[in-house]
């Protein structure tokens, strides 16, 4: 998505000299996204996948799924256990309730009651164990199955059926609305007439007229900083990387895109 630095920051001081000389301030850029990388939390096969490349989902839209079926045995073996253990806990209550019957008509001693609240006891604690190994299988057999988390174009898939993915690894790319940005960059002596918020003039080849966006980042420091001592002359090779947030219709186009961006001419005396 990014231009190379070395043609960027040619081909920027190159027009801004051109726009100096013409009283105007027209400077090359272009459009970059914000991608969200999306992956899964673990390694696994990519099983199926619902989205193509160009396409638009919805926050809850599925996006793929891995191999589940390690997960799906995981699950059944704990639901196993969990039914188990509450059919012991069943008895078991049974059987403590009895003893406590038994106990108040002087047929069983105290020992035998606290025998039989310690098998209760303990069957409560293992369904909680069961049922937090089933909840944890649950889970893991939940996360094999990866949708979105808002909206957005799918702008890149890594990683198609069959292959193999880490955990982490991202297997599409996601550009949410709000996600492009305009890049360019400005010279010195015009970075002290810029401010953020200020809106700022798009155009670009086959696009409508019209077409704007707001200033929302200025860098402090410099792209570019010649080994020479800055005279009033040289300062113009400095340039500074600008960030615009689109307006509107800007939000159409496409990350990577190349446009050209109009600034307003600065105020009287406020050059260098």
């Amino acid at each position: 998505m990014r231009l190379p630095a070395i043609a960027a920051l040619c081909l920027t001081l190159l027009l801004a000299a051109c726009g100096e000389e013409s009283g105007t301030h027209a400077l090359p850029g272009y459009m970059e996204a914000e991608l969200v990388l999306v992956g899964p939390e673990e390694s696994g096969r990519v099983d199926t996948l619902s989205v193509k490349e160009g396409g638009r989902v919805k926050k809850g839209d599925p996006l793929f799924t891995l191999e589940s079926d390690s997960q799906k045995a995981s699950l059944a073996a704990a639901k196993g256990r969990l039914e188990e253990a509450e059919s012991s806990l069943t008895l078991s209550k049974v059987s403590l309730e009895r003893a406590k019957d038994l106990r108040e008509r002087g047929v069983v001693s105290q020992a035998r009651l606290d025998d039989a609240q310690s098998t209760h006891d303990s069957n409560l604690a293992a369904v909680a164990a069961a049922r937090a190994t089933y909840d944890e299988a649950a889970v893991r057999l939940d996360k094999s199955k990866v949708n979105a988390l808002q909206d957005g174009t799918i702008e890149e898939i890594y990683f198609r059926v069959g292959e193999v993915v880490n955990a982490g690894q991202p297997v599409v790319a996601i550009l949410p609305p709000g996600n492009l940005k305009v890049r360019f960059y400005v010279a010195e002596p015009v970075r002290a007439s810029i401010h953020i918020d200020e809106k700022v003039s798009i155009s670009c080849d086959g696009c409508p007229s019209g077409l704007t966006a707001a200033v929302s980042f200025i860098a402090r420091e410099a792209e570019y900083t010649p080994p020479v001592i800055f005279s009033r002359e040289e300062r113009r090779k400095l340039v500074y990387l600008v960030e615009a947030r689109p307006i509107g219709d800007t939000a159409n186009l496409t990350a990577g895109q190349p446009v050209t961006i109009s600034l307003a001419p600065p105020l009287e005396g406020t050059g260098s």
